[in-house]
This record gives structure tokens, C-alpha cells and sequence, in this order.
């Protein structure tokens, strides 16, 4: 059964398993547990290991004296186990609302890659080992700074302003660069099988989506692109979807595409301009986020792989936790989950007008939107939500926990 991780009025962490009660995990104004040694002011942002089995999540400390200002925790979802992998040193401010890092775990679940403002510096992006072994270790350094983790989890791409580059674990931490030119682009996209990777490049006097090799050596252009852009590979591998980034605030994506990743063609999304764009888990549907007349809010449309809507869900206010993770999509696609597991429900976390109930009545909430019945449902007061990656009975918790 699939679980959410998510985040609550007064910043506790619990699950919401699809059966049973909600189960919290950490608690701001309960004990802290070892290793802490006082309650943070709040838990933020979790997210989870690909096993599984363990929460990365973040704290934002109180203000004091030779204490960290926020902590990286490591928290089983089974058990009472809580291990600190990272403690910001002081003066270290944050990334974005209630968010001191940017947690990318690996997919073999072995490695982090940990992403965190650094003073004088901008932003450093930190090597860490998921169980908390040895000290954490700096890739890279920059603004922006982006960084994909390849399927096998042995390589990392890393996006540096206009410098694109790999870190082979085997070689960790030297890297080798690709490009210092790629500024129409922020994530660049593995292919499923690890053997190539996709960007959008300078191609003579245009742009075009382009497929790499792991050595970074250009392959061939799939499509033509504009010079800014953002695109998603499909889990199956089968398919990229491209669109052209338009200078708005917040980011709009016009002239969305499918694109065949062998070079079959491509087919036009059925859609106007959209906020993101994100590949449900077996790629059977894509999930388009819609703006819509009413200022704030924001609509999920779901598409099949021909680009025909499928499903449109009712439109909610992003709270500004999610609207955080949506401004970075493809970014926060590849370590925080907007699907299910099983690939019928999408997230939305604010405010959404349900059962006669305005919207400015209530505080955050998260919603489930399901794409069997077309119905959303409100499961808890929160900010912020992620799926799990599993579907497996092992890795719901333990039903003794106390409930939230």
C-alpha cells in the first residue's frame, strides 16, 4: 500500500498510510529524540529513501548559541531510529520557504546529494552517505545548481550555471566537464537505462533537444527547441516531453511536446501554456499543471502519450511549499514524488474549495486528486506532501506507533 510523508500545521512529520490512521514519526513540541538534544522549531520538506524505508527531512532549529541552524535527519519509517547526517554551520541561511536544503537521494538509496546555501559562496552542493558514514564532501559550487542522479546510482550529472558536467562515483570527487555554454536549460535527463542523457544545446544557428552519450559526446538532435527549455524522459524511456520556458514570474511553459526518444517524431500536447509537467511512474500519463483565470490557483491535467487529455482535476492555491517544488519541477521530480506509486493519484497541498467549504476558510491542506473517479479528497491539515516509492506492505509503518 502507498504512503505520504508529509509535514503538519505546527511542523511535525507523519505518515498517512492508505489504510489506517495517520502515524507521526517526529514531533516539535515533543522529547527530541537522540541524537537531537532539544526539539527543532520545526521538521521540513521530507522526502524518501528509494528503498523505502527511511525519511530525509529537514529541521529548522531555534536560535542559539553554537547550534546548528538546521539539521539533516535520517528517519526509519519503522522503528524509533533517527541519525543526523547533516548539521549546517552557523549563519547559514535558506533555500526557499521553511527549506534549509535540497535533499536529491540516490536511487540506490545509498548516497545524497545535498544542496545548501553557503555564505560568501552562493550554493554548494555536498556528497553525503545515506547511514551517516564520514563526513559530508563538496562537488560543486555555483548559481544556479542542479544535479540528476543516473538510474544505477554510480554517476551524478551536476548543472553549474553554464557548466554541465559528471561525477563518477568511482572517481568521486573530480569530475569531468562536458560544456560551459549551457545556460537555456536547468536539468539535464538521464535516459532509463543510464547509457545516455538529453539537454538542449546550441545546434548551429538554433536550439534543439539533444541526445548525449556518458562521455558527453553529442549522439543526435531528437527536435528543435528554444533557447530556453525544459524536458522530462519518461520512465519507460520511450518518450520526451519538451517545452519552451517563458520569462514570467512564476515560470510558464508554453508549446508543450512529446517527443520520440529514438527520433520517431513527435506529437503536440493538447494544452496551453502549463506551470510543470511530470511523468507518472510507469509513464503512462503525464500530469500538466494549468494556471488558471483566478489568480494563484493552479489545476492538474492529465494526458495520455499521445498528448490527449485524459483527466482535468479542480483547481487549488498552491501553499507556498508546494508552489516552491512546482517553480523547480524537473528538479524536484527526480527525488520528491507528485504521483503514486501505482500511478492513480496526484498531490496537491493548499487550498481547494470542497464541499461548500471557501477556500479562505481553511488553512493548508492535502489533497489527493484520483484519476480512477475523477474526485479530490482532503486526508490532512499540511503544507507539504510526498509519495512513497513503494507499493509493498513492508514498508508501511508499524501500526503501534502513536497517531498523529
Amino acid at each position: 500500500m502507498c504512503s505520504l510523508a508529509a509535514i503538519g500545521p505546527v511542523g511535525e512529520l507523519f505518515l498517512l498510510p492508505d489504510a489506517g490512521d495517520a502515524v507521526t514519526l517526529l514531533h516539535p513540541e515533543r522529547p527530541a529524540p537522540a541524537p537531537l538534544t532539544r526539539p527543532p522549531f520545526a521538521y521540513a520538506w521530507p522526502t524518501w529513501t528509494a528503498d523505502g524505508t527511511s525519511l530525509l527531512v529537514s529541521t529548522i532549529e531555534t536560535g542559539a548559541s553554537g547550534q546548528p541552524p538546521a539539521q539533516l535527519l535520517r528517519v526509519a519509517t519503522r522503528g524509533e531510529s533517527v541519525a543526523s547526517l547533516f548539521r549546517s554551520p552557523e549563519g547559514g541561511g535558506l533555500l526557499g520557504p521553511g527549506m534549509p536544503y535540497y535533499v536529491n537521494p540516490s536511487p540506490d538509496a545509498q548516497h545524497v546529494a545535498l544542496l545548501t546555501p553557503t555564505p560568501m559562496v552562493g550554493l554548494t552542493l555536498l556528497f553525503l552517505d545515506a547511514a551517516g558514514r564520514g563526513p559530508a564532501q563538496g562537488v560543486a559550487r555555483g548559481a544556479p545548481l542542479f544535479s540528476a542522479w543516473s538510474p544505477r546510482s554510480d554517476a551524478l550529472l551536476l548543472h553549474a550555471g553554464g557548466e554541465l558536467s559528471l561525477l563518477e562515483l568511482a572517481t568521486a570527487p573530480a569530475t569531468q566537464t562536458f560544456a560551459t555554454n549551457h545556460t537555456g536549460y536547468r536539468v539535464p535527463a538521464w535516459s532509463a537505462d543510464g547509457e545516455s542523457f538529453a539537454v538542449c544545446a546550441a545546434d548551429g544557428p538554433r536550439f534543439s533537444l539533444q541526445r548525449c552519450d556518458r562521455a558527453g559526446k553529442r549522439q543526435e538532435a531528437l527536435a528543435g527547441s528554444a533557447s530556453t527549455a525544459a524536458f522530462a524522459w519518461s520512465p519507460d524511456g520511450g518518450l520526451i516531453a519538451l517545452a519552451r520556458l517563458l520569462h514570467s514570474e512564476p515560470p510558464r511553459y508554453s508549446d508543450l511536446r512529446l517527443i520520440g526518444a529514438d527520433g520517431s517524431g513527435e506529437r503536440r500536447a493538447r494544452c496551453g501554456e502549463c506551470l510543470a509537467f511530470v511523468w507518472s511512474p510507469s509513464g503512462e500519463h503525464l500530469a500538466v499543471l494549468l494556471p488558471t483565470p483566478r489568480d494563484g490557483h493552479a489545476s492538474w491535467l492529465v494526458l495520455d502519450r499521445d498528448g490527449e487529455p485524459a483527466k482535468r482535476f479542480p483547481a487549488f492555491e498552491p501553499s507556498p511549499e508546494f508552489s516552491m517544488a512546482i517553480a523547480f519541477f524537473d528538479q524536484y521530480a527526480l527525488s520528491h514524488r507528485f504521483w503514486s506509486a501505482d500511478g492513480t493519484r496526484l498531490l496537491a497541498c493548499g487550498r481547494m474549495q470542497l464541499n461548500g467549504t471557501p477556500p479562505e476558510l481553511l488553512g493548508p491542506t492535502i489533497y489527493l486528486q484520483d484519476l480512477r473517479d475523477g474526485k479530490s479528497r482532503s486526508v490532512a491539515a499540511g503544507a507539504i506532501a510526498f509519495w512513497s516509492p513503494r507499493e509493498r506492505e513492508a514498508d508501511e509503518p508499524d501500526e503501534t506507533r502513536d497517531g498523529a
